[in-house]
């Protein structure tokens, strides 16, 4: 059930999982003290029901170890402990993480390593090193892992893309985890996504081996799955230059067949915190075709300027097309 993006305090929230509603109290409390009439609301939901309290308890252990982690690489302002109100997105990545949060990253056997959090909002990361590779987190990604002697040995995916390039063979490559479904790359390149009930595998050169409980799936170079949301997997290949075009986030490359300069702009502006705003229904409907870098805004503006005949006015915060 979707919950509509309002005030924790209101009595107009629709029955949901205590987890959801308790980090809305935790982002709120966040930001300060609480009035006394939303204090009192607060200590309400939490004398209804022994689970809101057990909720509002690892809500508080999540927000507080994402917090103190520190992500290997950081390319843009960081963006974990914001204390902006939560967006529908961030909302997102924490009722992931309080799915997560009774199935923590243990690896039997070791007591010597540690949580590490991984963490993106708007844009995609540097490339993250790894032990025998390296990782990619495509934006608003939330990824866990357990770290042992300097590498990961297990990571989780608890929301959104991420690409992995392993050169290393199959017993120094990470086990990563999305939903349901337990990830071996051999020495392999792949992207794996993971939203609210689907998780969704694609190989990009190499082997794969994917585990989800009561079946087994090997994937080779061009193929994909996709599992959950209550139906059969799906599978099948993609050429090689689809598989190049599917991953140009990975690259900060936008790469564009006759889309619509709306279109266009519409991607920009998710991976950038400086936005785009096109004036006008005939200039917004022009097509482009070319290659430009995701990451800079303003060196797309002046081309599409140049090539349309356009104006366009920057400020810090927006770019305007004319």
């Amino acid at each position: 059930m979707r919950r509509r993006d309002t005030d924790p305090s209101s009595d107009a929230i629709a029955p949901d999982n205590p987890d959801d509603i308790a980090f809305d109290w935790v982002a709120r409390l966040d930001r300060g003290a609480l009035p006394a009439e939303e204090q009192a609301a607060l200590d309400a939901w939490l004398a209804s029901d022994t689970r809101h309290r057990g909720a509002f308890v690892r809500a508080q252990a999540i927000w507080l170890s994402l917090g103190r982690a520190r992500a290997l690489h950081t390319p843009r302002p960081p963006t974990i402990m914001s204390t902006a109100p939560l967006s529908q997105g961030r909302r997102h990545v924490m009722r992931f993480a309080a799915a997560a949060a009774c199935a923590a990253l243990v690896v039997p056997g070791r007591s010597q390593g540690h949580e590490h959090v991984w963490r993106t909002t708007v844009g995609a990361s540097e490339p993250v090193p790894m032990a025998g590779g390296r990782l990619i987190l495509d934006r608003d990604t939330l990824l866990m892992g357990y770290v042992a002697d300097g590498r990961p040995l297990e990571t989780r995916l608890l929301c959104g893309r991420v690409r992995g390039d392993w050169t290393a063979v199959r017993s120094n490559a990470p086990m990563m985890k999305a939903g349901q479904t337990s990830i071996f790359p051999a020495a392999a390149s792949l992207v794996v996504r993971q939203s609210a009930r689907v998780t969704e595998i694609l190989v990009l050169a190499g082997a794969v081996r994917a585990d989800a409980g009561s079946q087994v799936w090997s994937l080779g170079t061009g193929q994909w799955m996709r599992m959950g949301d209550g139906m059969p997997p799906r599978s099948g290949t993609l050429s090689a230059d689809e598989m190049y075009r599917r991953t140009a986030w990975s690259r900060d490359t936008l790469e564009l067949r006759t889309e619509t300069l709306a279109e266009a702009v519409a991607i920009l502006n998710l991976y950038n915190h400086r936005r785009i705003v096109v004036h006008g229904a005939a200039l917004s409907a022009q097509r482009l075709v070319g290659v430009f870098r995701l990451s800079d805004p303003s060196a797309f503006v002046r081309a599409v300027c140049s090539i349309l005949g356009a104006e366009h006015v920057e400020s810090p915060d927006k770019i305007d097309i004319f």
